[in-house]
């Protein structure tokens, strides 16, 4: 039987972006995003993406591009922080030093 093809949900995508906003803000001090930069900007993408989808919006390549990386970069690192806050650990300083730069 073949591999099923995976797919992007994309309700589930905004679920996660929201997840790891709440995650940040719970933090003392909370970790400010850097507006336009950084994790920030792949947050916003991820869930503009999400938004647009539900919309039934279409996009040029280069915007579906940008768009698909922030959405993996967003849908992975939700999936990488629930079994390290499930085990407890403090994944707040690694979560700093992602808050500048690109995706890249």
């Amino acid at each position: 039987m073949a591999a099923q093809p995976l797919t992007m949900d994309f309700d589930e995508l905004k679920k996660r972006s929201l997840e790891i906003r709440e995650l940040l803000a719970s933090y003392k001090p909370k970790i400010k995003l850097k507006p336009g930069e950084g994790l920030e900007l792949t947050l916003a993408e991820a869930e503009a993406i999400a938004d647009a989808v539900k919309k039934g919006e279409k996009g040029t390549m280069q915007a579906f591009v940008e768009s698909a990386k922030a959405a993996s970069v967003i849908w992975n690192l939700a999936e990488t922080l629930q079994p390290c806050l499930e085990a407890g650990l403090d994944v707040n300083g690694h979560l700093k030093e992602m808050n500048a730069g690109s995706v890249n």
